[in-house]
């Protein structure tokens, strides 16, 4: 399993899990003060403060696992511009039988890949899922097959 993530993605999980910390302080907060209200079985305060301490420690835990797991590839001093690489933006036109349509891709981790789409207008495909292995490497004007769909290397950004 690919443990890179791009600088980008990585540090937008760093914030996340930074701002996170500091939502959970207010819910731990918010459960203080509803748990003295009372009976705390049928405070629903008390209840949904929980619930919500509860969910950002799952998010807390994965994303503390991302930063002490994965390295972070600076890819914005890359010298090599010609080809496909792991961290690449690049516009493709994707060709089925419904017609073309051109897409901008960026190539991520697999571990960054649901972050980084939040901070991207390009559709974000892991480095070591089927197309994304296709397609790194490729130069403009190649073209992959990939289930019935050719995607043709239109720019490389």
């Amino acid at each position: 399993m690919s443990k890179i993530v791009t600088l980008e993605g990585y540090d937008y999980i760093s914030k996340l899990f930074s701002d996170l910390k500091k939502e959970k302080i207010h819910w731990v907060e918010e459960k203080r003060i509803a748990a003295e209200q009372g009976d705390r079985s049928e405070n629903a305060e008390y209840q949904g403060a929980k619930e919500n301490i509860r969910n950002i420690d799952k998010q807390l835990y994965k994303l503390k696992w991302i930063i002490e797991n994965t390295k972070a590839v600076n890819t914005s001093k890359r010298t090599v511009t010609d080809i496909i690489l792991f961290g690449s933006t690049i516009k493709v036109l994707k060709t089925d039988s419904r017609g073309e349509e051109e897409l901008c891709l960026k190539i991520v981790g697999t571990h960054e890949l649901v972050y980084t789409q939040k901070i991207t207008d390009c559709l974000c495909i892991s480095n070591i899922s089927p197309l994304g292995k296709l397609i790194m490497r490729k130069e403009v004007g190649d073209e992959v097959d990939f289930r019935d769909i050719t995607y043709e290397v239109l720019e490389i950004l």
